[in-house]
């Protein structure tokens, strides 16, 4: 068997070539497989004389088979192939079935090229030093101090049973049946639910027609359902017979010491002045990973259109019919088709696989980047002491506390480890990025300050009274 390769683009050639005395082993080797399929009369299956068994084989189904011989004699011989190796050792084989051809075949002839996908290459990196991107760091003033203490104020407001009418800023607990020409259509109707007004949640006019109402209320809207619903339903005449359970309005707190004491979290603070100043720590920190975050950004937009990329369309394809299979199963939850789901977004199909397509594209070429400036800058991969570290507690304790609470959730052994090394591989490639961001930051003259952990959500130490969870969305 002779044998060579040749890389062309994103695929490995291998161009296979068999003689005439490896097509007669072949050929022998395929009469004794197909004949132990064969039934030969007074013969048991499989149990003729070969000679007798290959009366009752078709010329075709016979090359079949030595064809099958021949493919699985290449599979075996190429895979020991010391250059075949090397794409193997150096991680540059795509995981995916290569395409074979047959050129030529004959009893003295044959001749395969079998075409191996590639890893994505990035052939060409740009120049990653000495960029500049025109960004501009958001100032932190009083003004945005306060509205952000205002807006914290807000999220830790009690709802309060009221008697009153609702008004805007309400939350109404609500009943609604959706009917169309007198009857229910899907995804229409809910029990219980928790609206509130102003949040847009439904369709356009349904929140606005509850204002006035109060609890105990029963209130017919009558709507035209969005263009963008799917086809069944979009700009029908619906009704909504809607029951109001209970109102209940915000009782936001006074913003004083008191309040400031009754933060938890990152913002806990003994009195305002303590939290005005977390306040502005925590808004410079964002106005600083905004304005490193648009440098960065920046600097790869550059990169991508200034390097030259090997990436398979097999490949991209690929990602986005998984991509797009994920997005019908986001559908078929909801009852609806792909292209009904897609509507409901304003797209199309095509239009969504395009948009897919550029973001995978542009995921890959990032990676790509990654990968190359972290090989040529010598960036090391992150060590369990670096993951505990971002753990807070040891890896391997973190292992065996996950473990005992997945088995106690019902998980299998193969389950419990999966999600645990799913989240580690997630903390080693954070850890990897930041370091990546933080020299590419630095070899372009810019200087981030080293980020501290966060400590936790900013809740109000005692739960609010009266409140319910909000459930799913059954309309729109």
């Amino acid at each position: 068997m002779k044998k060579s390769f040749k890389k062309e683009k994103s695929e490995l050639l291998a161009e296979v070539e068999f003689n005439k005395e490896e097509i007669s082993l072949a050929s022998s080797k395929a009469a004794i497989s197909a004949s132990q399929n064969i039934t030969v009369p007074g013969f048991r299956k499989g149990k003729a004389p070969i000679e007798k068994a290959m009366a009752y084989i078709s010329s075709q189904k016979f090359n079949d088979e030595v064809i099958h011989q021949l493919l699985k004699t290449i599979d075996k011989e190429v895979s020991q192939d010391k250059e075949f190796k090397d794409y193997i050792d150096n991680n540059r084989l795509a995981n995916f079935r290569p395409d074979v051809h047959l050129e030529k075949f004959s009893d003295t002839e044959a001749l395969f090229h079998v075409h191996y996908l590639l890893n994505p290459e990035v052939t060409t990196l740009a120049k990653y030093t000495g960029i500049k991107i025109p960004a501009e760091k958001e100032k932190v003033d009083d003004k945005k101090i306060n509205d952000y203490i205002k807006d914290l104020a807000e999220k830790n407001a009690e709802l309060i049973y009221k008697d009153g009418a609702i008004s805007k800023g309400d939350t109404c607990n609500i009943d609604f049946l959706g009917l169309i020409k007198g009857k229910e259509f899907d995804g229409g109707s809910a029990k219980a639910y928790d609206l509130t007004i102003g949040s847009k949640q439904f369709i356009p006019g349904f929140e606005e027609k509850l204002i006035g109402h109060k609890s105990g209320d029963k209130v017919d809207i009558v709507l035209t359902l969005p263009e963008n619903y799917p086809e069944s339903l979009a700009n029908k005449e619906a009704t909504f017979k809607v029951t109001i359970n209970d109102v209940k309005e915000k009782s936001v707190p006074k913003i004083d010491d008191e309040f400031a004491s009754s933060l938890s979290g990152k913002f806990v603070a003994k009195n305002l002045s303590e939290l005005k100043d977390k306040v502005k720590a925590e808004l410079l920190s964002e106005a600083d990973n905004k304005y490193f975050s648009a440098i960065i950004t920046g600097i790869f937009d550059k990169l991508r259109k200034e390097s030259t990329f090997e990436i398979s369309d097999r490949i991209v394809n690929s990602n986005v019919d998984q991509r797009i299979e994920n997005v019908t199963k986001q559908g078929e939850a909801y009852g609806l088709s792909i292209d009904e789901f897609l509507k409901l977004q304003n797209l199309t199909l095509d239009k969504a696989k395009k948009n897919i397509k550029e973001q995978i594209i542009t995921e890959i070429q990032n990676s790509l980047i990654f990968d190359a400036i972290a090989k040529k800058e010598k960036i090391d991969l992150p060590n369990n002491a670096d993951v505990s570290k971002l753990l807070g507690t040891d890896v391997n304790d973190y292992i065996k506390n996950s473990t005992a609470y997945y088995k106690k959730q019902g998980y299998s052994d193969q389950e419990a480890s999966a999600h645990i090394q799913s989240y580690l591989n997630s903390l080693v490639s954070n850890i990897m990025q930041s370091r990546i961001n933080n020299k590419i930051l630095e070899l372009n003259g810019y200087k981030k300050a080293e980020a501290k952990p966060k400590t936790g959500e900013t809740k109000a130490k005692t739960a609010p009274k009266d409140t319910k969870s909000t459930p799913k969305k059954a309309s729109k």
